[in-house]
């Protein structure tokens, strides 16, 4: 945008756009990066909302996302997504899933408006109503993995965004 108005005053475009420019400009300038007691209060928010989609009721599922919320690339609002998690973990029969935020891979962003930009990787285990046979034993289908998330929050840290 800055080079966008600088080609502008130096006469090389003809600026039928530089309200807009100026307007978003002007926002990113205002961004910034979360550093000192604002990301750790922010971890804190991360830190409830891992523990949110480690939920398999509808109900708590429901509490951390925002009334419209971007899924993985699906515009929903956030009744029909809580179902859909909720089917789609019944439907893989897991018993149970955790989500632990890896606390040293947070980074984020905050706007003039407050919504949060975040990235960090998560630590996943899934327990599943699945039994395998460890030896003479028999015991439930277990699953680790990392996962990266982008999150963007709006200022009361309910999920708009998850990628």
């Amino acid at each position: 945008y800055k080079a966008y108005l600088e080609n502008v005053n130096l006469g090389n475009l003809s600026g039928e756009h530089v309200d807009k420019a100026e307007e978003r400009s002007k926002y990113l300038s205002e961004i910034v990066i979360l550093e000192g007691a604002a990301l750790d209060s922010l971890k804190l928010e991360i830190g409830k909302i891992a523990k949110g989609m480690s939920q398999i009721d509808t109900d708590e599922l429901i509490k951390i996302f925002a009334p419209e919320v971007s899924y993985f690339g699906k515009d929903t609002i956030n009744t029909k997504l809580a179902e859909s998690i909720v089917k789609e973990r019944k439907d893989k029969k897991i018993k149970t899933i955790s989500f632990t935020p890896q606390q040293k891979t947070i980074k984020a962003q905050r706007d003039n408006l407050g919504i949060s930009f975040v990235e960090l990787s998560l630590n996943k285990e899934t327990v599943y109503n699945i039994k395998i046979k460890k030896g003479k034993k028999t015991e439930d289908k277990k699953e680790s993995a990392t996962e990266k998330w982008r999150l963007e929050l709006t200022k009361d840290y309910l999920i708009r965004k998850i990628e």
